[in-house]
Formats: structure tokens, C-alpha cells, sequence
């Protein structure tokens, strides 16, 4: 494959010149908006913002549907020939008369523009287009049929009835846009041969396909993730399950499945933003900021709030942007900081800010309470977790959010729960050994010491140096007696984070224990620890 063809497929909103593999075709087009301008190819119609609408001549309305496939890039005129003329020689003309109609409609319309790249072609630019193209968002993906390989046919309605169910699961995340059943409907009436070109046509940059078939009384789902600009598979999962109980655990099946996709795909993204040399979206910096924290400390923390930072400098309205700029600088103020009301007021004044921005988006919802929660500000926090978690509970950021809010309110039995869950719909989330140490508080603050002490050390297992976990791990092992076992946890700690010292350590967990019967021996036994470390 051509590097031309994988440049259009990762378009950013440079000005790569496309190349359309198949002519335009206005019965398979579907409708777009330009702006306020509504646009629907097959009957040829436009609708402008005050309700009136006209009718284009047909290869008026095809240039137009080639132009905004690629909104932004410059299209050659070769290029329009082929898409629009299907190759026949037009003269320059003709050309001409075609874009002069479009450019009455972009000035009726003010929604668009069609400018001439001198001895290059045309390029149609929105103010719309470009700050989407600067704020960039989640890829697309499409599902391809699933085959039946059992040769039994109610099989093959059930491969169908599970190819919508998927779609709906996978709706129910933020990791990846999901096309429609009727996308995956016009799939399977015509299965593509050229997946590249498909995934142009559809822009979507991910296949899902896969195939069911039964093997001694179970059945087999094999599924398979395709990267659309080089039809490489770059993620396989097999799935099983007893024939008998198919109907009952139908649900938890695609349920899975849908974690699992969902959370490799936002890995495949967080990989692919990270060896992005420039030309960054707002989108691409925000996952980048995620990536710095899969370690733990000042450094990683740093780097998350700085691709944050440079989230909201490329597109300073854009809600998530704001949003994660809120969640790493809360972080890095939950783990480095001591008590500063001014540090708080304006991190309070990310999160409002975010919210105003994108009061209903779930992203940005979880990520403002992880926020609030990390100022101790859980009563603020929880009601928005809950929210996102109505809008998409297949977002696992929502519930590890509404886990933390819940533990500061004191209701730990309903944060093991949204942890629980977190786990669940993340099972690659690079944040699970952050998810163990709010399990393992939790469960400290119930007193129940060994459970806190199961999933500190899971979490050190995950992640040695979390020295987070290694403090907590002093505190219940000093408030139990075990006081050699307690040194040694806070001296690795320390070793750790030198930097760090006993007025430190009682921030965290006056933070973590706010509450809590047991805040106070808790703190008296890393006192203790301290005192003999030193």
C-alpha cells in the first residue's frame, strides 16, 4: 500500500492531496451538514438555515459530496475528473461552471468556502471543519458481518442478532464512534473486497469482523479488530460459551467483548498519539496526557498536566480538553501537595469551566468528578459520575469516578462496587493499580486490614515503585503492630520520594480517610513509622 493512501486514512486535517478509489455515488452517499447547511446527496437536495431548500444538478451535488469527503485537504483536479466525470476528459470549463454554482451556494449558505490552490485543485474549508480538525476525536469503526460457521441456520440469525448488540454495547463507551446497523446492513448485502478503500468511503479507520461456529456442545466466537489503512488484524480475542446457556449469557458475552475492544482500541489510539511527532489534535494531546500517568510520581504527573495544557491551547472550548486539564492537575495536587485553598479555587475553576463547556458529555462528566474528589469535593463530584454513568455505563472512567466520590462520602460498600466495575468494563485500563489502592482504602477504612493489604500489594504488582501503595501498606501494618514490617514499607516509600516527609504523608491520608473512625490511628501509625525511620 502506498503512503498516499495511509496519509488519508490518518487525516489530521493536513493538506494531503486524496485519491479517490471509486467514483462518487450519490444513491450509496449519505447526508452531511456543512455547517447549518443540511446536505442529502441521494435526492440531490440542500437545506439552508431558515428552512428553504433547492435541488442540485447531479454532477454539481457529486463535486460537492467529493470535496467534503476530505473537508480541508486540497483535491486535484485529476481527482475530481475520476470521482465525478468517471475519467472522461472535462475541460477546464466545465469545471469552472460546476465550482462557480458551489461557491453561490457557500455564499447563501455562509457555511463554507471553496478556495483554488493555483496549479493544484480545490480544497472546500469551514470554520466548522477546522475546529473539528483541531479538536480531532475518537476513530470510527465499522462491523462487518460475522460468518457462520456451524452450516446451521440459527446460526447465522444469531451471528446477525449479535452483530447489533455489539454495536449497541459498543455505544454505550467514549473509546471508539460506532457506525450504525444500517452501515453494517449495507456491509453484509455487499462485503467489501477492498477494505482500504471501504474505509475511506466510510471514514472509519477500524474494522470489527469475526465468526461464530459450535464444537462439542459450545460455541466459538472468534473476533478480530482490522486497522482499515493497511487491513492489518491488530487485535484477536476468542470467546466461548455452552450452547445450552447461550440465551441467558448472551448479554455478558457482548458485554466483554465489547470491554475488551473497547479498551485495546483506546490502547491502539494512546500508542499511535504517542509516536505522532507534530500536527497534534486537541484529542490526541488529552489520550497523551492518560499515557504519562501509566507511571506514578512527579515526573509522569508533569508531563500528563503539560499534554493537557496543550490540549486546551489548541482548542480552548473544547469541554474534554478542559476536563483533563482539571483531572492532572487534581492529581498531581492529591499526591505531591499539601492543603492550598488558591491551588484548589482554581482547579474549581477548570472543572465549572469544563462543565459549561460539555455539561452532557460523559467524558468529560468523569473526569470532572475524579476532579472534585480529589479536592474533597465528593458531594460535588458523585452526583456528575452518576450522571455519565447514565449517559454511557460502558465508560469505565465514570465508574471509577463515581468509586472515589462514593469512599470520601464514607459509603464504601457502593465504591468497591463502582471499582468492581471499573475493572470490569477496563480490563486493560492501564490505571488499574491506581483502582487497587482506592480498593484497598476502601477496605482500610472499614477496618478490614487484610482485604486493604490484598490489593495494596496487587497494585505494587502492577506497579513496584507506587509508593502510594507502600504508605498505605505502613499505615495498617503500624496500626496492627507489625511495626518493623511498617518501617520498612515507609522507608521504601521515602527511598521512592525523597522529596517527601511526614507533613506529606498526613496530607495524603487526611485525604484518604477523611471520615473515617480510623483517620486518626492510621496517622498516629505512620507517625510512629516515621519516628523510628528516622
Amino acid at each position: 500500500m502506498n503512503d498516499k493512501v495511509v496519509a488519508i486514512a490518518e487525516w489530521t486535517g493536513a493538506n494531503a492531496a486524496p485519491e479517490f478509489d471509486a467514483p462518487v455515488d450519490l444513491a450509496k452517499s449519505e447526508p452531511f451538514n456543512l455547517g447549518e447547511l443540511q446536505v442529502e446527496p441521494r435526492l440531490r437536495q440542500l437545506t439552508y438555515a431558515d428552512g428553504t431548500s433547492e435541488t442540485l444538478e447531479p454532477r454539481i451535488m457529486e463535486v460537492l459530496v467529493a470535496l467534503s469527503r476530505v473537508r480541508g485537504a486540497v483535491v486535484s483536479r485529476a481527482d475530481l475528473s475520476a470521482a465525478c466525470w468517471r475519467g472522461t476528459v472535462v475541460g477546464e470549463d466545465a469545471l469552472q461552471r460546476v465550482i462557480q454554482r458551489l461557491r453561490k451556494v457557500a455564499a447563501r449558505s455562509g457555511s463554507f468556502e471553496i478556495e483554488t490552490i493555483t496549479k493544484v485543485g480545490y480544497r472546500l474549508s469551514s470554520p466548522e471543519a477546522e475546529m473539528g480538525a483541531a479538536r480531532g476525536g475518537v476513530p470510527s469503526l465499522a462491523l462487518l458481518p460475522f460468518d457462520d460457521r456451524s452450516g446451521e441456520g440459527g446460526d447465522d440469525s444469531f451471528a446477525r442478532g449479535l452483530v447489533d448488540d455489539i454495536i449497541d454495547a459498543l455505544s454505550e463507551g467514549v473509546n471508539v464512534r460506532v457506525l450504525a446497523g444500517s452501515a453494517t446492513a449495507r456491509l453484509r448485502a455487499s462485503p467489501p473486497t477492498d477494505l482500504v478503500a471501504t474505509g475511506l468511503a466510510m471514514g472509519v479507520r477500524y474494522f470489527l469482523g469475526g465468526n461464530l461456529r459450535r464444537v462439542s456442545g459450545r460455541l466459538l466466537l472468534s473476533a478480530h479488530l482490522i486497522e482499515a489503512a493497511s487491513e492489518a488484524i491488530v487485535w484477536t480475542q476468542k470467546f466461548e460459551r455452552p450452547v445450552g446457556e447461550l440465551a441467558a449469557l448472551e448479554t455478558e458475552l457482548v458485554s466483554e467483548l465489547a470491554a475488551w475492544l473497547g479498551a485495546t482500541i483506546f490502547k491502539l489510539e494512546m500508542d499511535r498519539a504517542l509516536r505522532k511527532p507534530s500536527n497534534l489534535t486537541a484529542w490526541e494531546c488529552t489520550v497523551r496526557s492518560l499515557a504519562a500517568i501509566r507511571e506514578y510520581g512527579l515526573e509522569p504527573l508533569t508531563r500528563s498536566i503539560a499534554e493537557a495544557q496543550r490540549a486546551v491551547d489548541i482548542a480552548p472550548d473544547y469541554g474534554l480538553a478542559r476536563a483533563y486539564l482539571a483531572l492532572t492537575v487534581s492529581g498531581a495536587y492529591l499526591s505531591v501537595s499539601l492543603h492550598d485553598p488558591v491551588q484548589e479555587r482554581d482547579i474549581r475553576n477548570h472543572i465549572e469551566r469544563a462543565f459549561v463547556l460539555d455539561p452532557d458529555n460523559a467524558a468529560v462528566l468523569s473526569a470532572i468528578s475524579s476532579a472534585s474528589a480529589y479536592i474533597g469535593r465528593p458531594a460535588d463530584g458523585l452526583p456528575r459520575a452518576l450522571k455519565a454513568i447514565r449517559l454511557r455505563r460502558g465508560h469505565g472512567l465514570a465508574h471509577y469516578a463515581a468509586g472515589v466520590n462514593a469512599l470520601l462520602l464514607s459509603m464504601e460498600s457502593d465504591a468497591l462496587l463502582h471499582l468492581e466495575n471499573f475493572l470490569t468494563v477496563e480490563p486493560e485500563s492501564h490505571l488499574h493499580y491506581i483502582t487497587h489502592v482506592w480498593r484497598g482504602i476502601c477496605h482500610t477504612r472499614r477496618g478490614h486490614f487484610d482485604a486493604g493489604r490484598a490489593c495494596f500489594n496487587e497494585s505494587l504488582t502492577l506497579f513496584p515503585t507506587n509508593f502510594i501503595a507502600k504508605l498505605m501498606l505502613a499505615a495498617v501494618d503500624g496500626h496492627d503492630g507489625r511495626t518493623e514490617a511498617a518501617t520498612r514499607h515507609l522507608a521504601e516509600a521515602f527511598e521512592l520520594e525523597p522529596t517527601a516527609g511526614l507533613p506529606l504523608y498526613h496530607a495524603r491520608l487526611d485525604r484518604f480517610l477523611a471520615g473515617s473512625d480510623l483517620h486518626q490511628p492510621l496517622v498516629d501509625a505512620v507517625t510512629e513509622a516515621w519516628s523510628e525511620l528516622r
